[in-house]
Formats: C-alpha cells, structure tokens, sequence
C-alpha cells in the first residue's frame, strides 16, 4: 500500500519538512494519492503537518505505532509485524515461532485483549497509551543460558527508556521495571522446542511498558504507573530491541549482571517470600547470581535460593 510507503518516508524524516513532490516522484504516485495517503495516515493517529508550498511533516513525539516506523527506528532492519489489537503478542510470536519465524522478528499492537505477564498474571494493556510487543529469539544457546534472557532483557529496556524517553528507571527482581516507586514495564519471556533437548528452538520476549499517563483499574491503583512521556512509541520499541542485541554476546560471560544488580532496589532490602501466591516468610535478599537467581537470608541464618518462590518488597 503506497500509504505505509508515504508514512516511511516520513517516518525516516521524523520531524523534518519532505515535499509532497518528492515523495509522489520517488513512490510513482500523484501528488493526489500523497494527500489521500496523509489524511489516512492522519485518521490513524499520525500527528503530520503540512505547510503550503513547502510539504508534510511528522511531529517528533508522533506517538502513533506502525510496522514502517518500528522498522524506520531500527538500526538493523529486522521483520515487523504490527496488528491494532490482538489477544496476546507473546501468542501470536509463538504461533509464528513455529511456523518458522526469523531470529529478530517483533510483533507488535496497540492493545492487547488478553495480555499476560509472568506466571499467567494479566497485563493490562489499553489502546494509545503503552508499548506492547514481543521479540522471536533464536540465539542457539542452552535452557541453562536462558535464564539470563529475563535479566538481559530487563536491563535491555532500562536503556532504552533513558535513551528514548530521559527517565531513570529501577529494576524489581526479577522482571518489573519501576519509575518513581511503580511499575511501569514488565517482562514475560517463553520459550518452544522439543522435549529433551538442550536447546529451545526459540524465545519469545514479550515486553509491555506503560508510556503515557492514564487511568489504571482498581486493582492496579497505586501499584501500577507510567512514563509519563510523549515519545516515539515506534522508537522506543525499536531501541528496546536494538538493546537486547547488543547485550546478546554477553550472555555467557553475563557482563550485563552488574548492571542488573546496581538497578535492582531488591538487594539488601527485606522482602516476602510468596509461594503459590501466598505469604511464606520474612528474609533478607543478600545476593543475585549471574543466572538472576535472587538468594535470601531466613531469620535462622540460612541462606536460600528463590527457584520457584517470589519476593514482595515496596518500592523505594
């Protein structure tokens, strides 16, 4: 459709004027179909400017999302696929995943009627206001090394929030992304392979971040926050990804683990154990080790690792 092609254009002169001329000639099109093509892409949220005589301009903090600007943002072009809604992209990344899916392909939406998080929880997911996407992982390591994607990735998107969005973000063990005292991202990784082998065929990383203000449902309040900013959503999605990649090579050495460690409030606090989401004991978190396993240090002494456990701590 030449209308995500007028929008790629634009996309990759984000905040720069591009005549209607220029983009009619280098597409084969009118100049007609160009304004037909731009009040579409008005219509679905695109925040473009025209000047008369001088051409059209996508706002800087356009904060509407599509494949062709996930793809524009990305330094290496990887495969995109954007849906408006969709049940889960964990999901729909897995369905693709096995039906053969390349190593860095993301799926995103708008919303998510279903969305999850870890262990099942629901991840609430609203149109216009949140990024909500999942990355095909094919990195040829063992279930072993899979551990450190969750902590990887953690750190991956702390990044990319300070990049993209200037904010300072801690981390909650073991996979929670907290702004001023709430969370405001979280993420839930799954693997698919063959029973018995070393390897899983592939990872899925599913990461939703709660961008702009808005009105969290009642079991949520107080708990849940966001960004608070007005950025690129594309942008922020793909420097997500672009971050992950770039601390992939470090998943054997786990170099990325310090990192973890100096964001996580969890570390030397004391926290609540939870087992089948029912309070345990009282412990102190004494250390995380480079598969992100968080030890805790019970009232006789002991020192004790969270395999299947939780820890409840109040954010700082």
């Amino acid at each position: 459709m030449s209308k995500d092609k007028v929008l790629e254009i634009l996309e990759k002169n984000r905040g720069k004027t591009v005549s209607g001329e220029f983009i009619a000639k280098t597409l084969g099109i009118s100049r007609a179909s160009v304004c037909k093509d731009i009040s579409k892409l008005r219509e679905e949220g695109n925040e473009i400017y025209s000047r008369t005589h001088a051409g059209y301009m996508l706002d800087e903090s356009s904060p509407a999302l599509s494949a062709a600007g996930i793809k524009s943002s990305m330094r290496i072009p990887r495969e995109v696929v954007y849906r408006p809604v969709v049940d889960s992209t964990n999901v729909r990344a897995k369905i693709m995943a096995a039906e053969g899916a390349s190593d860095g392909t993301v799926v995103a939406a708008d919303s998510q009627t279903s969305g999850h998080g870890r262990r099942g929880r629901n991840f609430y997911s609203p149109p216009g206001k949140g990024v909500y996407f999942s990355l095909i992982l094919r990195p040829g390591i063992s279930y072993m090394l899979c551990r450190r994607v969750v902590p990887l990735a953690a750190v991956a998107v702390s990044r990319a929030v300070k990049t993209v969005c200037g904010a300072e973000t801690q981390i909650k063990w073991a996979n929670d992304i907290y702004f001023r005292g709430r969370k405001a991202a979280g993420i839930c990784t799954e693997s698919i392979g063959q029973l018995g082998a070393d390897a899983p065929d592939a990872l899925i990383v599913g990461i939703g971040i709660n961008v702009l203000p808005q009105e969290f449902p009642a079991e949520l309040d107080g708990k849940a926050g966001s960004l608070g900013a007005r950025v690129s959503r594309n942008a922020l999605i793909a420097q997500c990804v672009e971050c992950i990649y770039e601390l992939l090579p470090q998943i054997s050495s786990a170099e990325f683990m310090d990192e973890y460690r100096q964001k996580c409030f969890t570390l030397g606090r004391e926290v609540t154990v939870y087992a089948d989401d029912k309070p345990q004991y009282r412990a102190k978190a004494v250390r995380i080790d480079d598969d992100g396993v968080l030890f805790v240090e019970k009232s006789d002494g002991s020192v004790v690792p969270l395999i299947t456990e939780e820890a409840s701590v109040k954010a700082i």
